[in-house]
């Protein structure tokens, strides 16, 4: 595929995800919930340009707080070489990304204790005196370069679950279990108890049906009582 069809395929990853932290949550979410084994090849093949654009989505979502863009006392590097678009994944890798992330979204809507993936990094910030011509322009007596450095990741099983886990820093709260359908569901309100309002529907529908299967089988056995009062009394009668 070449680079405009690739773009082409990210915008619509896109339009189906939605950029905001917790529409990227919820699609983690629906990553658990579904059965990639039984997707159709069409389905699995939008699943797959989803991976990719998560992959090289660009945020702010960095192990350290970055600076502020405008914050001349940092230093920016120029002209960086624009970044290549990782291949598909094959359903082994989104599988096992899969099963990575299952056991925290899990652990997290069950109210338990839950560890995410472990990065090893190094931090270290330096200053860097600025010329007299340049601090003559305005810019400060030093430029700071702050740097990370950890261990590449380079598979979809170790960049996606680092993801989700900056994600979650933010909006570990709001992972639950539906109430009705038990599947795992991203709060909007934190007064929402179910996935969905039709989920939430039919579970008081189901609820209200027993109610009233309950007081149907109550009366019931009161009248199956009564009938067998009655016998006894006929029988004591004749006797």
């Amino acid at each position: 595929m070449n680079q405009p069809d690739a773009q082409k395929t990210l915008s619509a990853a896109w339009t189906r995800i939605h950029h905001s932290e917790w529409n990227q949550i919820a699609w983690f979410v629906r990553l658990v919930n579904t059965d990639m084994t039984k997707l159709s090849e069409g389905d699995l093949l939008k699943w797959k340009e989803d991976f990719r654009a998560m992959e090289c989505e660009d945020s702010d979502l960095g192990i350290f707080q970055r600076p502020s863009e405008n914050d001349v006392r940092y230093w920016k590097p120029n002209n960086l070489p624009v970044r290549s678009l990782p291949n598909l994944p094959a359903l082994e890798d989104m599988q096992e990304v899969r099963s990575a992330v299952t056991q925290v979204l899990t652990d997290l809507a069950d109210g338990r204790d839950t560890d995410g993936p472990r990065l090893y990094a190094e931090y270290y910030v330096s200053f860097k005196k600025t010329s007299v011509s340049d601090e003559k322009r305005g810019l400060p007596r030093y430029q700071i370069m702050r740097c990370e450095i950890g261990q590449p990741l380079i598979l979809y099983s170790e960049t996606l679950p680092i993801r989700l886990a900056l994600l979650l820093e933010r909006h570990a709260e709001k992972v639950r279990r539906c109430l009705g359908c038990k599947q795992i569901f991203v709060q909007l309100k934190k007064t929402r108890k179910y996935c969905e309002s039709r989920c939430q529907a039919r579970t008081s529908m189901q609820k209200l049906r027993k109610r009233r299967k309950d007081l149907e089988d109550k009366k019931l056995a009161s009248k199956n009582q009564k009938q067998d009062r009655r016998s006894k009394g006929a029988v004591r009668g004749k006797k």
